[in-house]
């Protein structure tokens, strides 16, 4: 025994694995363990395996003598090396003495050993021409492959399965072994597609498959008919779209990617910090996974798959803009897993039926997916609102073939600087977006040179689509869904799914150093604060996270006050000026209008408790009934913008929860059914001001964009003239009084405002496109008002005014605008 087990170690003397998925075997139950493949060295992997876990042996008899450790699928053949089944007949034996004795049980552990895809950091180009594959390899292969891939190694030990459950089934014994096999079968498959791709065909292959899908046949006939081309003219177009969107993955490329990008993170980062990863392991078996980032950067594109593909699951294939099909990347991209797609598909019948085709044939074949459900990078920080093509698509596609259940796994990229900011304020400010060229992507490789801290990627709740489904329409499985036509509740689900994501998302987010320092200096008219208020102020927000966080999966940096001050000004985010009475730190006003990205990433996690806030900016106190009423009417348009969590119904109660953690940490005090706010000899008085500053800006905004609607009348303006005048007039307040942002003045935010009023049913819109509401938006005006600061609310309706009056009135109207004092930030 111990030569063997000398000879044993000595054979894996170069060899290095790591463990998955560490089950617990601690049954009482005899054990047998199941090989995917019957090979020499995943054998003594697993004996070592288990001499290590202090397992069940995996070269100890079973109670009918028989090894316990059998191999799925065998190689066979001297020169056409070919994987056949093997572990029927055995399985019958077990299964046969299971049967003459009732009273005892065997478990089955599979256990899947691959080669070349571990997450471990060798960095060997070698090893990348030798990568584990669906194929049987040679005996050449293996010995080489053994070789180059001896330290890199992937062990997935799954739960084990009691045999004495199938046997009590009543079943024949033939039947049981069968059924026992396939089950196995089943399940090593679905490891396998989850840890290395699922068996695609060549590209050729499935390109030749979407041709032929009977959406494409009938887009070609439609297109040879209107357009009077021949059939061949038409087949060629369409074979040409086919490639130009379908991806060629290459798991030998993704695994150069992989080495490449570890250089590439450890230069620009501190640090990659995942969050909420490990339940994917066990929804990526048997489910199409569908991951939907935010799109905060053309890192996203790569970053995400890295994450996935050095824990242990395939990378996604990725849907990308065709922008992005440039000389040199593009090709690249493919073989990574990229498909690239056109903006628009409009006025292009064939083109869709072939994306769709294609997507649909991913989707059926278990490859995970990605896309961003944004459609394009943010430039604000805030979420866009959720673009519902490939949603619909990926819909669709399930409803057609229902064989894998869809599950969307929303992820959250959180950055401290983001490499494309400066350019993101460029847009904002008018300029047009630059066109990503060969040239300009050469160009972005300066960004090694610079330090960009730690990224956060937090993984969101998952989101059944069954469940959406269900909870849409309870019969959606009685129905089919036809090519050319889509019933309006699939719509209906779709936005809802596209809400749900959104919503989940920011349930995911992380608050960062930059993203909390931001928050504060941002309400400062100045940009500016005393360190010692600073790390004050800092506290508080940490202790409010803590005591009621925004959602489960949401979270904080875990450095302290002082160690956030100091990140923040090693960053170049902060400057300091010392002064006698306490340091000065700041930011200049560069720096501070490239903060309110930053600041945007997370104001939803403080927007209810800020919105509580200011509820008392202008009173003492409030009694909870009142507050309830008011937060019922405002909380909606917030919901709306923020993408906020939880619905009318559950208001009350998170109101109760976040007011009781205000008064936790000392925000505001709670009694006797009244919510007070700090005296104002308090020393938290200050705190509180601040506080109330968070949300102030979209209170400014949803007041602005309600009093032009209200001047003007119901039935007399069109949603985009409200706009227009609601962007000027925030433009002017931002260039006065506080920090010169775009984002503060982007037309976007109050084509939301306005939608989130329609979906409210407080404005409604005309066949003629003009905007009509009763008394119930006055109501919304007044809670709004009451919010603001008196001086503050009356140059707001000053602004709505002059738009509606004559020339002298509104010059009278601008007068008095500018008459507003810096104090009102």
């Amino acid at each position: 025994m111990q030569l063997r087990r000398l000879a044993q170690r000595g054979a894996l003397v170069f060899v290095r694995y790591a463990l998955a998925e560490p089950a617990a075997l601690t049954t009482g139950a005899s054990v047998c363990y199941v090989l995917e493949r019957d090979r020499l060295y995943d054998r003594l992997v697993l004996r070592d395996l288990c001499l290590r876990r202090d397992w069940p042996q995996a070269g100890s008899p079973l109670p009918d003598g028989r090894p316990a450790v059998l191999g799925l699928r065998e190689y066979r053949g001297r020169l056409l090396r070919r994987l056949a089944p093997s572990a029927v007949s055995r399985l019958g034996d077990i299964v046969g003495w299971l049967e003459e004795n009732p009273d005892a049980d065997i478990e089955l552990v599979p256990v899947a050993v691959f080669w070349g895809r571990s997450p471990a950091k060798e960095r060997s180009w070698l090893k990348l021409l030798l990568t584990e594959d669906w194929v049987a390899s040679g005996r050449i292969r293996r010995a080489f492959s053994i070789l180059v891939h001896g330290r890199q190694v992937l062990v997935k030990v799954s739960k084990p399965v009691s045999l004495r459950r199938l046997v009590d089934e009543g079943l024949t014994r033939d039947r049981i072994t069968r059924k026992a096999a396939r089950l196995l079968r089943v399940h090593f498959r679905r490891q396998r597609e989850a840890t290395i791709g699922p068996d695609l065909s060549h590209r050729r292959l499935l390109v030749d498959e979407v041709l032929a899908s009977p959406p494409v046949r009938q887009a070609v006939q439609r297109e040879v008919q209107i357009k009077h081309r021949s059939e061949r003219r038409v087949e060629k177009r369409a074979r040409r779209i086919a490639r130009e969107i379908a991806a060629h993955y290459s798991h030998a490329v993704v695994r150069i990617l992989e080495t490449i990008f570890g250089w590439v993170w450890h230069r620009l980062y501190d640090g990659v910090e995942v969050r909420h990863f490990d339940r994917l392991s066990e929804i990526a078996v048997g489910s199409e996974v569908v991951y939907v980032p935010c799109h905060r950067s053309h890192i996203d594109y790569l970053l995400l798959p890295y994450v996935i593909f050095t824990r242990g699951l395939v990378p996604p294939h990725i849907a990308a803009g065709i922008n992005l099909n440039l000389p040199l990347i593009g090709p690249v991209m493919r073989r990574a897993g990229a498909f690239f797609m056109r903006r628009s598909f409009r006025g292009d019948a064939l083109y869709s039926a072939v994306f769709r085709s294609y997507l649909a044939a991913i989707i059926v074949r278990g490859f995970p997916v990605k896309f961003f459900i944004e459609g394009t990078r943010s430039r604000t920080g805030r979420l866009l609102d959720p673009k519902l093509g490939l949603l619909s698509m990926t819909v669709e596609s399930f409803l057609r073939d229902r064989r894998r259940p869809v599950v969307f796994v929303p992820v959250y990229f959180g950055y401290e600087k983001v490499v494309e900011g400066q350019t993101f304020l460029s847009e904002l400010r008018g300029q047009g977006k630059q066109r990503e060229t060969f040239a300009s992507a050469l160009r972005s490789l300066r960004a090694l040179r610079e330090h960009f801290g730690t990224v956060d990627v937090s993984f969101g709740e998952p989101i059944h689509l069954d469940a959406v489904l269900d909870r849409m329409r309870a019969d959606w499985r009685n129905h089919d869904v036809e090519q050319f036509f889509r019933p309006a509740w699939i719509e209906q689900a779709v936005a809802s799914l596209g809400r749900d994501i959104m919503i989940a998302i920011n349930e995911a987010a992380i608050a960062n150093p930059v993203s909390l320092v931001a928050l504060i200096l941002l309400t400062m008219p100045k940009q500016a604060i005393v360190e010692i208020e600073l790390r004050k102020q800092l506290a508080l927000y940490l202790r409010l996270l803590d005591a009621a966080p925004y959602s489960p999966r949401a979270g904080h940096t875990a450095l302290e006050p002082a160690q956030i001050i100091e990140h923040c000004e090693r960053m170049g985010w902060l400057a300091r000026r010392p002064h006698p009475l306490g340091d000065i730190v700041y930011m200049e006003e560069r720096k501070a209008v490239l903060a309110s990205y930053h600041r945007n990433n997370i104001v939803h996690m403080f927007a209810l408790p800020s919105l509580i806030a200011a509820t008392l900016c202008n009173r003492n106190e409030i009694g909870s009934t009142e507050l309830a009423i008011t937060l019922k009417r405002l909380y909606p348009c917030f919901k709306a913008e923020l993408f906020l969590r939880g619905d009318a119904g559950a208001l009350d109660a998170e109101v109760d929860r976040v007011v009781s953690a205000m008064a936790a940490v000392g925000i505001v005090e709670q009694g006797m059914g009244l919510v007070t706010r700090p005296r104002e000899t308090h020393v938290t008085a200050a705190q509180f001001a601040l506080f109330c500053g968070i949300v102030e800006p979209y209170i400014e905004h949803y007041f602005l964009a309600v009093i032009y609607l209200i001047e003007h009348g119901s039935g007399t303006i069109d949603k985009a003239k409200v706009v227009a005048s609601c962007v000027d007039a925030a433009d002017q307040l931002a260039r006065l009084y506080t920090v010169n942002s775009p984002d503060l003045f982007e037309a976007g935010l109050f084509e939301t405002l306005i939608a989130g009023l329609q979906q409210q049913g407080l404005v409604t819109e005309d066949a003629d496109g003009r905007l009509s509401f009763g008394e119930p938006l006055a109501r919304v005006a007044e809670d709004l008002g009451r919010l603001l600061r008196p001086r503050l609310r009356q140059t707001l309706e000053n602004f709505a005014a002059a738009a509606t009056t004559t020339p002298a009135r509104a010059a009278e109207a601008d007068g008095a605008a500018v008459a507003r004092p810096a104090e009102f930030g």
